[in-house]
């Protein structure tokens, strides 16, 4: 129990360390230090006393077993030499006993250090073993690929594991050639609904169609080859700009990767690198500010051309001079696609074609611009609070 205890507190000082090193900018911007951080000084100090507690208990097993193993084999020492000057053990005979003994007692003191490893190393292989048993999505025993690409949610509802429903009966169908937008406040559940159509996790109750076949009887790799994504963190691997676009499709040949850097307004500023395509974008992209990864992001989606695209707020990090541009670039990517996006800026999706206005998880206005402008409900008012802001500016104090 001790040291399964220890393997759990180990863990958790490894997750309260690599919070602190990744919130360390918050951490300094608010004056605070390590000595008082007290989660991770806490982590510390509990793996610690505990450390301290597995140490003690395995030490006293350790030199009582020694003890014992040393009493035995002085014994078994004694009781040959005497056997011997009694004449019933020959001289040979007992230079052969000594070092087999020697080597039977090395071995029984190897074998003790082994089992106490053993035994943590188990309690750590329980954890890894806990992984390793989650139930992972199921795939179909025949799959259905779908010869069309429109989207239907039908009685969608999602919970997570520990948690209140996230989504509740939500129904909606978006058509191939049209961009359908998802607005709502924080936790409304709109990114939840980008997740389920990806198939991150399953949902609870009702179903999800592309082109009439449950998702649930497609293969996964068959579903993302469908799906196109640009998430609002965009995450990019220690590798060249060129091996990043490459994900989306690793046999695709300059050109096409110069198309989509064009496309997504990257190729300016992917030039005038020192090595252009071949620049290591760093640990998650950190070479690179926060508006250059999107767009990397985005040009991935574009080189992968898939026939359903998922945009979580994907021009949030374009500054003015490029969305105008991106807003182009997007056009022509959706042409003749299924497009869901979620949008903060209402600006960016006055001219989609359907909007979904979600409120904690339910679908509460469904249309155009112009008609839930007309309806005065939850949309018109995000919309005039985000005009009101368009005019908000500092002043001095007087």
């Amino acid at each position: 129990m001790v040291s399964r205890a220890k393997v759990s507190q180990k863990a958790t000082t490894n997750s309260r360390l690599l919070e602190f090193v990744q919130g360390i900018k918050v951490i300094r911007a608010f004056g605070l230090s390590a000595r008082g951080y007290d989660k991770v000084l806490s982590a510390l100090q509990n793996l610690r006393a505990l450390s301290i507690r597995v140490e003690i208990i395995a030490g006293i097993a350790a030199i009582g077993f020694s003890i014992l193993l040393e009493v035995g084999f002085l014994l078994v020492l004694a009781r040959a030499f005497q056997l011997n000057l009694d004449g019933k053990l020959a001289h040979a005979t007992l230079v052969v006993f000594l070092v087999m003994s020697h080597r039977f007692y090395a071995m029984m003191n190897e074998s003790a250090l082994l089992t106490a490893q053993l035994a943590f190393y188990g309690k750590s292989f329980e954890r890894i073993a806990a992984l390793l048993n989650e139930k992972s999505l199921s795939e179909p025993t025949l799959a259905i690929v779908p010869d069309r690409h429109d989207i239907e949610f039908c009685n969608v509802s999602y919970s997570a594991e520990a948690g209140a429903q996230t989504l509740r009966d939500i129904s909606f169908s978006a058509q191939p050639g049209t961009v359908t937008a998802l607005v709502g406040p924080s936790g409304a559940g709109k990114t939840t609904i980008v997740h389920l159509l990806a198939r991150f996790h399953d949902v609870a109750s009702g179903k999800i169609l592309i082109g009439g076949v449950d998702i649930r009887h497609m293969r996964q790799d068959a579903l993302m080859d469908m799906l196109a994504i640009v998430l609002q963190e965009s995450y990019l691997f220690n590798d060249t700009i060129e091996n990043n676009l490459r994900i989306a499709k690793p046999d695709a040949t300059q050109e096409e990767l110069v198309v989509a850097a064009r496309a997504a307004c990257c190729h300016d500023f992917i030039s005038a690198l020192p090595l252009s395509y071949q620049t290591m974008v760093g640990e998650g992209g950190s070479n690179l500010s926060g508006g250059e990864r999107q767009r990397i992001s985005i040009a991935r989606a574009i080189l992968k051309d898939a026939p359903i695209i998922l945009l979580d707020e994907a021009t949030a990090s374009i500054d003015a001079g490029n969305e105008h541009a991106i807003r182009q670039a997007m056009a022509a990517l959706v042409r003749g696609k299924t497009v869901l996006m979620i949008a903060h800026r209402l600006q960016t999706i006055a001219d989609a074609d359907q909007i979904l206005v979600l409120d904690q998880g339910k679908l509460v206005e469904q249309g155009q611009h112009t008609g839930l402008m007309q309806h005065a409900g939850l949309y018109s008012r995000f919309w005039e609070q985000q005009e009101s802001c368009r005019h908000w500016r500092f002043r001095q104090a007087i």
